[in-house]
């Protein structure tokens, strides 16, 4: 029994330590597995660590590579300015190595060693970055061949989790290719405003109507000669669009339209001349050229062009027809004249004798005596004539007008003693100057003068006035004369017409053509019953009208 017991027990002891060596190995199998748990932990952290700093170690290779290779000059600086870092192109900007720029004070280092006074302005920047203030301005640096290299330079704190400077960057970027592409954009923009000064003092100040049209014809620029050409402001023009078109002579008004379409339609420059209607009412004509503009695909985009006053021109062109036409006149005259002279000389010439050889008691002899005097009558016609067809030619020069009113009074100034007759001459305005053949035209005064004293009688007075007004100098002949009709009037300066007035034939119609030789006016009339008032104007010169003229 004792035996048995004793078996039971050491089974039992056997059994326990069986589970104990379980145990012990279940324990060892965990503590086996923690550590290669463990292990491969580690053994995962330390590539991941590997893995890091490679990457860490080519993040900075990148770094590096930007930071050398930008074309911004960077450096790195201590708070105090003390340099610790720099890039390749800082070190090319300065021609150094960086043994002779880390560990130096920024503003001591061979960047700035060109300009002392450059070197305490970035001391100075250093020390507001350094309390946390972003600092930047320009800089100049000698470049290559001692050319300016102009720097835009900056200065940036770099704060740490406190707020406190931890360190400062500087950064400068060479900037003189835009100085200079600055400073000829500033060449070119003074250029260009000289050029639009000069092309708008042109434009503005050409003796032109300067103008831009849209295709549909609204106005988009007009030049201020027009208000000078046809009495509107450009203003009045630009806000009302149909003027354009309206001030365009009714008649002329279709034509013009037509051009107009058609070179907006094809595109073709046009010229056109026809009249326009001033804002006073007169006639102004013009010559239009315009050319049309076209945009990129080719369209009409505007129309420009110019409006020339050429009214003289059409003047001047009437003038020289109808002065062909009167040459041809006077060639005609001419030889007509010829042709009458020869039988009117042997007519006269016969009638003459014919009367001489007749007694006075011949029946036949008062028709002789009307024949002579119409002979006579007809060789004075012939001779007025003559007058009128031959070339006249004028000397003109500057004169003072009122020399010749004082030469032609001197020259009557015997005939009017003579005859009785007052000359009363009113005060004559001076310093005025007008172009004449002075000769010539106190000759004409002089025969206006002469007929004049012919018609009145002893004691009357012939008053002589002169005067300005406007562009003209006045002057006016006033006499009473007797038994003076409207007819005589009309005929004055055609004496021809009037047996009473023929000795005057070849006076009057001379003065009369060499006054309006003169570009001046010769008018006769009654200024009251029996009184006749003779008004001669000569234009001024107006580069020498005195300003009170």
């Amino acid at each position: 029994m004792a035996a048995r017991g004793a078996d039971a027990g050491t089974t039992r002891e056997i059994d326990a330590l069986q589970r104990r060596v379980a145990e012990l190995e279940s324990m060892v199998a965990e503590r086996d597995s923690d550590l290669a748990a463990a292990s491969a932990r580690l053994s995962r952290e330390a590539r991941e660590r590997e893995q890091a700093e490679a990457a860490r170690r080519e993040s900075e290779r990148r770094v590096r590579a930007i930071f050398d290779q930008t074309f911004q000059f960077i450096a790195m600086l201590e708070p105090d300015g003390t340099v610790v870092e720099v890039n390749r192109t800082a070190l090319r900007f300065a021609g150094a190595v960086p043994a002779e720029v880390l560990g130096r004070p920024f503003w001591d280092t061979p960047w700035w060693s060109h300009s002392p006074r450059l070197q305490e302005r970035l001391r100075q920047a250093v020390a507001s970055a350094a309390r946390g203030e972003f600092v930047r301005f320009e800089a100049t640096h000698p470049g290559p061949g001692g050319a300016v290299a102009y720097i835009d330079f900056s200065l940036k704190p770099v704060k740490d989790e406190t707020g406190e400077v931890e360190f400062l960057i500087p950064e400068g970027r060479d900037i003189t290719e835009h100085k200079r592409d600055e400073a000829r954009l500033r060449e070119r923009t003074a250029a260009l405003a000289e050029s639009e000064l000069k092309y708008r003092t042109l434009v503005e100040n050409v003796p032109l109507v300067v103008y831009r049209l849209s295709p549909d014809g609204e106005v988009l620029f007009v030049n201020r000669f027009v208000e000078e050409a046809f009495g509107y402001s450009p203003e009045e023009v630009l806000r009302d669009p149909g003027l354009w078109s309206r001030w365009v002579d009714e008649e002329d008004r279709p034509t013009v339209e037509g051009f107009r379409a058609k070179g907006v339609r094809e595109g073709r420059e046009f010229l056109a001349e026809y009249r326009v209607r001033h804002r006073e009412g007169k006639t102004v004509h013009v010559l239009d050229h315009a050319i049309p503009s076209r945009d990129a695909e080719g369209r009409v985009s505007s129309v420009g062009g110019i409006l020339l006053d050429v009214t003289g021109r059409v003047k001047l062109r009437k003038e020289r027809m109808r002065a062909k036409e009167l040459e041809t006149l006077n060639e005609v005259a001419a030889r007509l004249a010829h042709e009458f002279r020869n039988p009117l000389t042997s007519v006269g010439g016969f009638a003459r004798r014919l009367l001489a050889g007749l007694p006075p008691q011949d029946p036949n002899r008062r028709l002789v005596e009307v024949i002579v005097q119409d002979v006579a009558r007809l060789e004075a016609i012939l001779g007025v004539v003559l007058t009128y067809i031959q070339p006249l030619e004028l000397a003109l020069s500057p004169t003072d007008p009122r020399r010749i009113v004082e030469a032609a009074l001197e020259a009557i100034r015997g005939t009017a003693q003579a005859a009785r007759v007052r000359v009363e001459q009113s005060p004559a305005p001076t310093g005025l100057w007008i172009s004449a053949d002075a000769p010539r035209l106190e000759a004409a005064l002089e025969t206006l003068l002469r007929n004049a004293l012919a018609s009145m009688k002893e004691g009357e007075v012939l008053a002589v006035e002169s005067w300005v007004e406007g562009d003209m100098f006045h002057l006016a002949l006033r006499y009473p004369a007797q038994a003076v009709s409207p007819d005589d009037i009309v005929d004055f300066f055609y004496p021809v017409t009037s047996p009473r007035m023929l000795q005057r034939a070849e006076w009057l119609p001379m003065s009369k053509v060499l006054v309006h030789k003169h570009g001046g006016t010769l008018d006769v009339a009654l200024d009251e019953p029996g009184r006749i008032v003779l008004r001669l104007a000569l234009p001024l010169l107006k580069s020498l009208r005195p300003a009170t003229a």
